[in-house]
């Protein structure tokens, strides 16, 4: 592949968060030559990666810029258009061997005749834009490229969406890691990616009917509680995506202009978690996936300020959930949970807030650990049920060696109080699922 049509490629999808990770990903995985591989060869040996390829590019591009200006300019666009799509990249390209020698010859490149000096301040501007993002990184002092192993660990997570034959590069659901100092001193559960969550959303997607609701059967909005990177919300949102794609594809198809399925029209997606820094990196994760954002919405919430709890100033009779800036918002259609269980306090904190969030009808889905190791698991279904709600344990899933998935199903639907706490307290499995019903007074 040229030079050119190779910029042109890679400029629309610098565009994308979610076509770059691919790339990167692609670009550590397989052995085909790139633009510029042999200019990278001789600086530092080891030319794989995609920032890697593209200070290649970069390379090459200056170096035809003696007689292709454009070439050029459309090298140094594509890395402008990821220092918006995708900070982790631009840390890899920065810290790439002799880029930041490259960008200074840029700038140091002079002047032409008259139409190529118009051409040269549109390249300059853009390599001065360029540096003043790289300045701001957190990788500025650092003087030595990633290592091909620490490229691959900077790789986002991939979750591959079960219940479809083949894999599809829009039923897989990538998940940003970790790479900075400041996220990783913070300890914070939010940035992981807990094996609870991973059965949850198999769980879901083997069971999808749980969120699409059928023609006749419109689902009101989905609201994930405790999400932490997103991923139970995620997997939902892309095989919500997808449905609505495939009903597009059907009402053409039928060519009489109906939506013949407008379960899911209307349906978005609330992510809520506590902090900050875990929100911002739940719209990282949105962003990445290329998630429409009509669909979806991040918010904060906090378990103690929700109607019933200790903190909260309304009692259990208000209908509504409370985000973190203390404003009423409405029920939604289903709840989902994982892993929000860790202590004593939580199972009438997340037992009130479900009931508070939910309408008459809704159901909730909250999967934990037994409880040896998340200390509100045992008085939780005694916590729905005084709230008001009926729960049941639908399923129990067991580890399969590194991976996590859906296991052994046991029916324990209706069962007393006593029941439940003997299962709990006896069952020799790693995790509940606990589906929870609020019911319809009327």
């Amino acid at each position: 592949m040229c030079l050119e049509s190779r910029t042109s490629e890679l400029e629309d999808a610098s565009l994308s968060p979610h076509e770059l990770a691919l790339l990167r990903i692609d670009s550590l995985h397989s052995k085909r030559d790139f633009i510029g591989e042999n200019i990278m060869r001789k600086i530092i040996g080891f030319t794989g990666g995609l920032a890697n390829e593209l200070n290649g590019i970069l390379h090459e591009a200056l170096l035809a810029s003696v007689t292709d200006l454009p070439v050029l300019l459309k090298a140094l666009k594509i890395i402008e258009n990821i220092t918006v799509t995708d900070p982790t990249l631009l840390e890899e390209i920065d810290t790439s061997e002799g880029f930041r020698d490259c960008l200074q010859k840029i700038l140091h490149l002079q002047e032409g005749g008259e139409d190529e000096n118009e051409l040269l301040k549109s390249i300059q501007s853009i390599a001065m834009k360029i540096e003043n993002s790289c300045s701001k990184l957190e990788t500025l002092d650092k003087v030595v490229p990633f290592t091909e192993s620490q490229l691959k660990a900077r790789l986002p997570l991939i979750f591959d969406v079960p219940g479809n034959n083949t894999p599809r590069r829009d039923l897989k659901v990538m998940i940003h890691q970790v790479t900075s100092e400041e996220e990783t001193e913070t300890h914070d559960t939010g940035y992981v990616m807990w094996p609870a969550s991973v059965i949850l959303a198999r769980y879901l997607a083997e069971n999808p009917s749980l969120f699409l609701g059928t023609a006749n059967n419109e689902i009101g909005d989905i609201l994930e509680l405790g999400a932490g990177c997103g991923l139970v919300g995620l997997v939902v949102a892309t095989l919500l995506r997808q449905h609505k794609k495939e009903q597009r594809v059907g009402c053409e198809e039928t060519k009489d202009g109906f939506d013949h399925d407008s379960s899911v029209s209307n349906t978005s997606v609330i992510f809520t978690d506590y902090l900050p820094a875990i929100l911002d990196n739940i719209e990282r994760n949105i962003w990445l996936n290329d998630i429409d954002k009509s669909s979806v919405r991040v918010a904060g919430l906090d378990f103690f300020d929700q109607p019933g709890n200790d903190d909260s100033k309304y009692d259990g009779s208000e209908q509504n959930w409370i985000d973190m800036e203390g404003a009423k918002q409405p029920q939604v259609s289903l709840v989902l949970g994982a892993d929000i269980l860790p202590y004593s306090n939580d199972a009438v904190n997340v037992a009130n807030t479900i009931f508070a969030a939910l309408v008459e009808g809704g159901k909730a889905f909250v999967i934990s650990p037994r409880e040896n190791k998340r200390y509100g698991v045992y008085d939780f279904p005694k916590a729905c049920r005084n709230a008001g709600m009926d729960v049941s344990i639908i399923t129990c899933a067991k580890s399969a060696g590194s991976k996590y998935s859906s296991g052994e199903e046991i029916m324990v639907e209706n069962t007393s109080e006593e029941e439940l706490d003997h299962f709990i307290g006896n069952y020799d499995v790693e995790f509940f699922i606990f589906k929870i019903e609020k019911p319809l007074t009327s």
